[in-house]
């Protein structure tokens, strides 16, 4: 359909005054009584539109994207959802005016649409009305440095509609229009209940803050004293401000409505979204420049604003300044990924129910337009969290849709030098992460492994080439090894490893990469890259080995010149298979203690745990990681969702992380031995574990490449074992037992 003949509205100039804009699109048609059949619906928006049909919601969007080829949603609608006689369309658009962490701006902004029902066809034109979102502020603060801008809006205000400027749908910045490669979010809908209610005394010196909405309720916060309570009714008084505190019951991600009736007009409220309390007790945490919050000036009688910005949070404290009595109510629906959920993991240990089912929601809610790091502060498509993410989804799901999109977003921000942004879009230019752009690499060829085809390496051979060149040829170098580049912002990990100068790790992951990719490009048919990365990993494996293992000890150290010997970079040469007769004493001095609890130099962060975990795998220590996994991730369960960092919950760091939820695909590793990128072969190795008191029985269903899935269950029975194995057609079980391997096709049960 497209959207051909369509013009991009805005209710004035589009390049002129656009910094924390919100605009408003109407158009009023009549149909006849509609027929059974669907209307079919184009639509964008710069940035971010909300599209109503007679005041119901239908859609948001666009995903993330780059103008060059800039998103539009298609999507059908029942016809059933018109009305017979007048009906109305009516969008909101948000334009931050300024760059994100998922935006680049480019000085425009627009909406534009297009409608089909039967042959008939209706446009966005000069026959549409415009305005802005009346008493919507436009110097408010934002949200957080990586998101747009917090919404202060004056419930009492109206303005007229007016004639929008028009544009032709081909205009800069959007010369090409593209339809969106990811559906439409979708969702429950979610109303919060109220938990507590706490007032505290504010004197004529502490009003209502401004262009930051956080400030001043935050500061008073503390001073408050939180009870509990079940009704949304706020009684303020004259020298006061009183707090409501609103639960969800977990973290959740999507369209907010807030609604508040019983106003006089006039009353300021303020909406403080927060993640973490305590006792009833918010903890919440903003700076000058930035919090998440939302301003209503409440009109009389009720007041309804609905943020066009998605939000991501747990708790929402609605503080009430001075006299007035009003009930609140906020309410989400969800906007995520669509999943189709058809996989799990399950056992007879309800913890480890509790935390799989804890890991699932915490992938789910940050999967939107793209893996995001969190729903809450940032929502970063990180490339580093969604290789880890990739491996939770193919667990539950056979979906490579978010991780081909990021792919390519990645590959989209790649400098003249080679190396990528860390997360994408963005013009964050401190973000630019070179290992991350090794994980780039590496990602391309883990989805070329799980589609079972080599077309997404011909898509991105060339930028894998260039992206290589750097650390082959522009990287600095100390005898032979990548060191660290001063212009660039060297990740690794949170925790305090080793970056000055040529890094263990960082030269470990530069292996891994140009391993995969030789090994990719020879599968695809590109013999001559095959065999340029192929020596460069032989010549990089040989200096490795001279340079920083350390024989003496049978540790490598954490990089040229240190005298550590850390969990990372024995992790890595595990992973690797570097230094193979040295193994057991890098699990038994480094990471065992680690799984363990014991402090060490650098504890990895929640996030990098997951590559530890595999290499313990690697030798069977599956008791050492399910303890790890059950002592870490239980105390997340009350919070409902994965910690960023284990146990923090200072209303700093995020507690809904999905590069914590790596349990996900653990759990499948550590009971039965599969493989998280398994997927799409025809043979696929099973290794049950019998051992665990704890669970004596599990249960694993994985999504399969040809619709089907992948069912093994066991039971022990005293010292014998009951296994059934339900294979995909065409697919072999080798299911790896004490007695040796036995090879399934079909269904099969047994006893051992």
């Amino acid at each position: 359909m497209g959207l051909e003949g369509a013009q991009w509205l805005w209710p004035q100039a589009r390049f002129v005054h656009l910094v924390c804009r919100t605009a408003q699109f109407r158009r009023v048609f009549t149909m006849e009584t509609p027929a059974t059949g669907e209307a079919r619906i184009c639509v964008s928006g710069d940035r971010l539109y909300r599209l109503y049909l007679n005041g119901e919601h239908i859609a948001s969007g666009p995903p993330r994207g780059f103008h060059d080829e800039w998103p539009y949603d298609e999507f059908t609608l029942p016809l059933s959802r018109f009305r017979a006689g007048e009906n109305e369309l009516r969008a909101e658009v948000s334009q931050p005016g300024v760059n994100t962490f998922g935006y680049r701006h480019e000085g425009s902004a627009g909406f534009i649409l297009a409608l089909e029902i039967g042959g008939a066809r209706m446009v966005t034109d000069d026959a549409w009305q415009a305005r802005f979102a009346p008493g919507v502020r436009t110097d408010s603060a934002l949200l957080s440095i990586q998101l747009g801008h917090q919404e202060h809006v004056d419930a009492r205000a109206d303005s007229p509609w007016a004639r929008p400027t028009t544009a032709p749908y081909t205009a800069m910045p959007w010369p090409v229009m593209k339809r969106a490669e990811l559906p439409l979010l979708a969702g429950e809908t979610k109303v919060a209940r109220p938990v507590s209610i706490g007032q505290a005394d504010a004197d004529a010196s502490v009003r209502p803050s401004h262009p930051n909405a956080a400030l001043s309720a935050w500061s008073l916060l503390d001073k408050a004293d939180f009870q509990p309570c079940a009704s949304g009714r706020i009684s303020g008084r004259t020298d006061a401000m009183t707090a409501l505190v609103l639960d969800l019951g977990r973290v959740e991600v999507g369209h907010v409505t807030l609604r508040f009736a019983g106003g006089k007009g006039g009353e300021t409220v303020d909406v403080l979204y927060h993640e973490v309390a305590n006792a009833g007790k918010p903890v919440y945490w903003a700076t000058p420049e930035a919090g998440f919050a939302t301003r209503v000036v409440l009109k009389a009688g009720e007041s309804v604003f609905s943020p066009v910005q998605r939000l991501g949070f747990r708790y929402a404290t609605v503080c009430l300044w001075g006299e007035g009595e009003i009930d609140a109510q906020v309410s989400l629906v969800q906007e995520m990924h669509p999943y189709e959920v058809s996989g799990g993991f399950t056992s007879c240990d309800q913890g480890l129910n509790a935390i799989h089912a804890l890991c699932l929601h915490t992938q789910r809610i940050c999967s939107m337009d793209g893996y995001v790091d969190t729903p809450w502060r940032e929502q970063g498509q990180w490339w580093g969290d969604a290789r880890v993410q990739f491996k939770n989804t193919l667990a539950f799901a056979r979906d490579v849709r978010l991780f081909a999109f990021g792919t390519e977003a990645i590959g989209h921000v790649q400098l003249d030098n080679g190396l990528t942004y860390g997360l994408a879009p963005s013009r964050a230019h401190t973000c630019i992460l070179p290992d991350f752009t090794l994980q780039w690499i590496i990602g391309v060829c883990d989805l070329c492994r799980v589609q079972g085809s080599y077309e997404p390496y011909r898509q991105h051979a060339q930028k894998m080439e260039r992206a290589l060149a750097y650390f082959s040829a522009s990287a600095p170098q100390l005898q032979g090894l990548i060191a660290y580049d001063d212009r660039y912002w060297l990740f690794l990990d949170w925790a305090e490893v080793f970056k000055n100068g040529a890094s263990a790790m960082y030269n470990m992951w530069y292996l891994a990469a140009l391993r995969q990719a030789g090994l990719t490009a020879a599968a695809a048919g590109d013999e001559k890259r095959s065999t340029l990365w192929t020596a460069q990993g032989q010549a990089l494996e040989e200096r490795i080995m001279r340079l920083l293992f350390d024989a003496d000890r049978g540790l490598f150290l954490d990089g040229l010149g240190a005298s550590t010997h850390g969990v990372h970079a024995q992790t890595l040469a595990i992973l690797l298979g570097l230094a193979p007769l040295a193994h057991e004493r890098m699990l038994r001095e480094t990471i065992l203690p680690f799984l363990s609890g014991k402090e060490d130099l650098a504890r990895p962060s929640t996030y990098w745990t997951s590559y530890v975990c595999e290499a313990a795998l690697r030798y069977g220590h599956r008791q050492e990681v399910a303890g790890f996994i059950r002592r870490v991730w239980t105390p997340m369960l009350p919070d409902g969702s994965c910690h960023e960092v284990a146990g923090k919950r200072d209303g700093r760091g995020s507690i809904s992380h999905a590069w914590s939820a790596h349990p996900l695909y653990l759990l499948p590793l550590v009971y039965f031995g599969l493989d998280p990128l398994c997927g799409s072969e025809t043979t696929v190795d099973i290794r049950p574990w019998l051992d665990d008191e704890q669970a004596p029985s599990a249960t694993l269903v994985r999504p399969w490449g040809n619709g089907s899935a992948l069912r093994v269950s066991f039971e022990k029975r005293g010292a014998a074992a009951h296994i059934r194995v339900d294979a995909p057609q065409g697919v072999t079980v080798r299911l790896h037992l004490p007695g040796g391997v036995r090879e399934m096709i079909g269904s099969a049960v047994l006893d051992v």
